[in-house]
C-alpha cells in the first residue's frame, strides 16, 4: 500500500471541515461546531500546513477576525454602529405599525441587512425581520384558510355586532352583520378574536402554520394564544425545537411582557 504523504491528507481533511462548516453554519451558536472541527485538523495532523491554517483560523474565529462560515464576512464596526443607532430611532415605529397590523410596513422600516457576525445587533435585526417576515405570512394564510372553515366556526364580534367572515385579506376582513356586508380594517377586529379565528382556520393548513399564530400572539401580547399556538406547533412536529425564530419568540416572553403597557 503506497505511503499517504502528511500534507496531502492534512489539506484534505482541512478542505473537509471547510466543507462541513459551509454545510452546517446556520448561527453564531455554531461556531464552537466549526472550531471542533478546525481542531481536529490541528490535532490529527500536527506539523503540517494544514494544521497551522486550522490553527489560525480558531485564533481568529475567536477574536471576530474571521467568520465561521466559509463564504461570509464580518460585519465592519460602522456598519454595526450604524445598525444600533438606526434601530433605536425606528423601534418605536416598528411597534406602532404591528399594533395598526401593517407589518409590511414595518418590515421596511428594519436597518439594512448586516453581514454576519454582527453580534448582539445581527441576532436582534436577524429575528426582528424573521418575526415581521412570520406576521406579513399569518394574513396570507388567513387570506386562504379562514374561508374554508364552516360558518359557524367564522362567527366573530366586532364593535358592530356579531358577524360571519366572509373573506380575508392582508387589508381588511369582510363581515356579514346581520344582512350588511361590512369591509372591516383589522384594527376594527381585537386581535384575541383573530388569533382565535387563526387558531381554527390554521387546523386545516399545510403543517407549521401554528408557528405563524405564535408570531401574532407574541406581536400582540396575547399570552393565552401564544401557549396554545405554541402547543399547537409542537403537535404538528415540522418545526424544530432549536429552530432560531422559534427559541427566540419563547425566549423573549418575559422582555415582551415587560414592555407592555401595564405589563400585561
Amino acid at each position: 500500500m503506497p505511503k499517504v504523504d502528511p500534507e496531502s491528507a492534512a489539506a484534505t481533511a482541512l478542505l473537509e471541515a471547510e466543507q462541513w462548516a459551509r454545510s452546517h453554519w446556520k448561527t453564531p451558536a455554531d461556531d464552537p461546531r466549526v472550531i471542533a472541527r478546525y481542531r481536529k485538523v490541528e490535532t490529527r495532523h500536527p506539523d503540517t500546513a494544514a494544521a497551522k491554517e486550522a490553527g489560525v483560523r480558531i485564533f481568529e474565529i475567536r477574536a471576530r477576525k474571521r467568520h465561521a462560515h466559509p463564504d461570509k464576512e464580518i460585519a465592519e464596526s460602522a456598519d454595526v454602529e450604524a445598525a444600533k443607532v438606526a434601530w433605536s430611532e425606528v423601534r418605536p415605529q416598528v411597534e406602532a405599525l404591528i399594533a395598526k397590523h401593517s407589518y409590511a410596513s414595518a418590515k421596511g422600516l428594519l436597518p439594512k441587512d448586516l453581514k454576519d457576525g454582527a453580534g448582539a445587533i445581527g441576532k436582534e435585526m436577524a429575528f426582528w425581520k424573521g418575526f415581521l417576515t412570520h406576521l406579513v405570512q399569518f394574513k396570507n394564510a388567513m387570506s386562504v384558510w379562514v374561508e374554508k372553515l364552516p360558518e359557524r366556526r367564522r362567527k366573530i364580534v366586532t364593535a358592530k355586532g356579531e358577524g360571519v367572515v366572509e373573506q380575508v385579506s392582508p387589508q381588511f376582513l369582510l363581515v356579514r352583520i346581520g344582512d350588511q356586508v361590512e369591509k372591516l380594517p383589522w384594527t376594527d377586529v381585537q386581535p384575541e378574536v383573530l388569533a382565535s379565528l387563526a387558531r381554527a382556520a390554521f387546523q386545516e393548513a399545510p403543517r407549521g402554520s401554528s408557528l405563524y399564530t405564535l408570531a401574532f400572539a407574541f406581536a400582540h401580547r396575547l399570552w393565552g394564544a401564544f401557549w396554545e399556538a405554541d402547543f399547537d406547533v409542537g403537535m404538528d412536529e415540522v418545526v424544530d425545537p432549536s429552530d432560531f425564530l422559534f427559541r427566540e419568540y419563547k425566549r423573549r416572553v418575559e422582555e415582551r411582557k415587560a414592555e407592555a403597557p401595564g405589563g400585561r
